[in-house]
């Protein structure tokens, strides 16, 4: 009787010894960055550029995702073709770029739902933030007198939606860009018909 419980204690012992550890760390891990898309102000019916959300599986097992986008009107993956689901194995990454297309004025703010398997985070959201902007959401430039709209029609028209939409977008942000345009816009009709006469 002895020796069978001394030969069930080695086989146990071989068992428990030669069996594979499972620690908690062999799960999936998800990590999302940023946790914010800001797009700032884009023209309406335009496109912005992509800007992307970095997933990776920081975890010790596959890591399965599913996105889904709140809203399709003004956003939109930026790939040719999106899986239904994602798999990461461990420490592998995955970028999804979104784009930014108003289809109206004002703010139109929205979100990325992440789904996953991991079972701390099985849900995380992202938030999309972006402006929809008029072409003319400033002054005319029929109307003003702008100096380098009207330079630029006799000498670089095919730049000059550029520098309308850098005036739109970086010049008029501010108050104080404002003020300084309104003393612009009084002085520059004067050097324009100078400038048309030569």
């Amino acid at each position: 009787m002895k020796i069978i419980t001394k030969v069930l204690l080695i086989l146990v012992s071989i068992i428990i010894l030669n069996r594979p550890v499972c620690t908690q760390n062999e799960i999936p891990e998800i990590y999302v960055t940023p946790k914010k898309l800001s797009f700032n102000k884009v023209l309406k019916d335009t496109e912005s550029a992509p800007l992307p959300i970095f997933i990776i599986n920081t975890g010790e097992a596959n890591l399965i995702i599913r996105t889904a986008l709140n809203d399709t009107t003004n956003y939109r993956y930026d790939l040719k073709s999106l899986a239904d689901s994602t798999v990461l194995k461990p420490k592998e990454e995955s970028q999804i770029p979104i784009v930014f297309h108003p289809s109206a004025i004002g703010s139109l703010n929205s979100y990325i739902t992440i789904n996953s398997n991991d079972p701390v985070k099985n849900i995380v959201i992202v938030d999309l933030e972006g402006i929809g902007i008029r072409a003319d959401s400033t002054v005319s430039d029929k109307k003003s007198g702008c100096l380098i709209t009207s330079i630029n029609k006799k000498i670089l028209f095919k730049n000059i939606n550029t520098f309308t939409r850098f005036r739109d977008l970086e010049i008029m942000s501010s108050k104080y860009s404002t003020f300084f345009a309104k003393i612009y816009y009084k002085i520059s009709p004067a050097v324009i018909f100078k400038e048309i006469k030569h």
